[in-house]
């Protein structure tokens, strides 16, 4: 039986690929819209995801960093947000019906092909921009949590207009983040075709929860947006109130004026 050490790194930040690839100059093993796979030796690689995860696969430790250190100066130096390691056992001696045999933090396959490999990278890495966003959601729900608790206790947000528009704006980038990189990561095609890397690519996500995650977390983004609206017509409201009060201010200046010249006008025809 023979183990292989699989890590995942997930940075804060989307990934632009194509700048990465031409700052390492390094050639590919390969590469698409949403990856680029190098290959250092047999069975050690290095993936790197668009939304933001990079998974090394038996690499050696110092190895690793100095990838790492350079993938993070061809990003714009983002940090470290995760960290996940998983280990894969390649068990030939696996019961004939029996392909994967999943437990907590490993995986035993009978055979540890590339595709096979990739489809494990791929859950791993979207596991681990899960855990970043599961994060970024909590931050956003604990504001959230304290305005609510503001407007019950003194009626009011207790925030600036700055702080309220940036609050705003926050939670839409995150959610429109979520959306634009994990939303798209769906089965790879080799599950389509290939019964076994369908079961595995299943239980591995089950595994992971990945499903159950994601749903927790668009309920996070619900209760966040809840607060949003209130905010947004809060917002709404002052704009008006501030839009009003200078109309009056208007209104009362031309008053004033009026008068004025109106006496102004009187003690001319007098003289």
């Amino acid at each position: 039986m023979k183990s292989h050490v699989v890590k995942a790194r997930h940075l804060s930040g989307r990934l632009r690929l194509k700048t990465i690839a031409e700052s390492l100059g390094e050639p590919t093993h390969s590469e698409s819209t949403i990856e680029l796979i190098y290959k250092f030796t047999e069975n050690s690689y290095c993936f790197i995801f668009h939304f933001g995860s990079v998974v090394f696969v038996d690499v050696p430790e110092d190895v690793e960093a100095k990838f790492m250190s350079r993938i993070h100066g061809a990003a714009g130096t983002p940090t470290t947000t995760v960290t996940e390691d998983f280990i894969v056992e390649e068990d030939r001696s696996l019961p004939a019906d029996m392909f994967h045999d999943t437990g907590f933090n490993k995986v035993r396959v009978k055979n540890l092909t590339f595709p096979t490999l990739r489809l494990l990278v791929l859950v791993l890495a979207e596991s681990a921009a899960l855990d970043t966003y599961e994060g970024i959601a909590e931050e956003l729900l604990n504001k959230s949590r304290r305005i609510s608790r503001g407007l019950k206790e003194t009626g009011r947000a207790n925030l600036s207009m700055k702080e309220m528009v940036r609050f705003v704006g926050d939670c839409l980038n995150t959610k429109q983040e979520i959306i634009a990189d994990l939303y798209i990561v769906d089965a790879p095609d080799e599950t389509w075709e290939d019964q076994v890397l369908d079961r595995l690519y299943a239980d591995m996500k089950r595994l992971f929860e990945v499903e159950t995650r994601y749903k927790v977390l668009e309920f996070k983004l619900q209760l966040v947006h809840e607060t949003v609206d209130v905010l947004v017509d809060m917002l709404r409201f002052r704009q008006q109130s501030v839009l009003e009060l200078i109309i009056i201010i208007l209104i009362a200046a031309e008053l004033l004026a009026f008068g004025y010249l109106g006496t102004l006008g009187k003690l001319v025809f007098k003289s």
